[in-house]
């Protein structure tokens, strides 16, 4: 299945949805618990993020594969994932920082099924954003982050033949850049516990992918002072090619996370 999203309309139906519910004020994470001395809070929340891919891989001299691992199909092709996020705040300053690798291995078919009849593709994923984050809204259970930064990105794509011309044939790629993104961040008190929160950020801008796009959105209850059970769904894409290398995907599931505030 060949993959291209409709990157704005999905990241303003994103950005919509999060200025509906804002984010973070006096219900917010950091303003719950008393900042230290020194007026600064930090915000430890490993996660684990359940992620299908759909998309278009490509190699130099090697044709371009569809590939398409569907969230049912999660359990079999996920093969590793580590992820991760830090935030220090002060007053309206903050700085954001999202860590995650992703190991997926799967089946894909070729375009015309002529170079090869069967292909397994192994795609490694390793992604870094550090954004500075700056409150432009707040008030009693809501507040909105504006967001800007850089994300990182480090993958290796292998991908092995079988049948046709490319019959037992194997290649492996590794590729690096570095994206610039921009987005809000909101978060909205539904209850003394529960509250919505999400992002929407978008990038690329042709600097060095052509685009890429992060949206997420869940519910979260706050365990104690301190604590806090997040629950969502997310999707992060990206359109990335250069001298026959192509990492055109998105990947998307559903995602738990626990917070913890120092």
């Amino acid at each position: 299945m060949y993959i291209r999203s409709s990157c704005l309309r999905v990241l303003v139906a994103g950005l919509l949805a999060i200025t509906s519910f804002a984010a973070h004020g006096d219900g917010d994470a950091a303003t719950q618990e008393p900042a230290s001395e020194s007026g600064w809070t930090v915000v430890a929340a490993p996660y684990l993020w359940a992620a299908a891919l759909e998309g278009t891989l490509g190699q130099p001299r090697l044709p371009p594969l569809d590939v398409d691992a569907s969230f049912g199909d999660i359990v079999e092709h996920l093969d590793m994932a580590l992820m991760g996020v830090v935030e220090v705040r002060k007053d309206r300053l903050g700085l954001f920082s999202d860590v995650q690798y992703v190991r997926l291995s799967t089946s894909a078919e070729t375009p015309a099924g002529i170079a090869a009849t069967g292909t397994e593709v192994t795609a490694t994923t390793a992604t870094l954003l550090a954004a500075g984050t700056w409150r432009a809204l707040e008030g009693s259970g809501h507040s909105l982050d504006l967001m800007a930064g850089l994300r990182g990105w480090h993958t290796t794509t292998e991908i092995a033949f079988t049948g046709g011309l490319l019959n037992g044939r194997s290649s492996s790629q590794t590729e690096s850049w570095v994206d610039p993104m921009a987005g809000l961040r909101g978060r909205y008190d539904l209850t003394g516990h529960l509250f919505a929160m999400g992002w929407a950020m978008y990038g690329g801008f042709g600097l060095a992918s052509q685009s890429s796009w992060d949206l997420m959105a869940g519910l979260g209850y706050e365990i104690g002072d301190r604590m806090s059970l997040v629950a969502g769904y997310r999707s992060l894409a990206v359109d990335y090619s250069t001298d026959g290398f192509i990492y055109d995907v998105v990947q998307s599931g559903p995602l738990l996370g626990l917070s913890y505030r120092f």
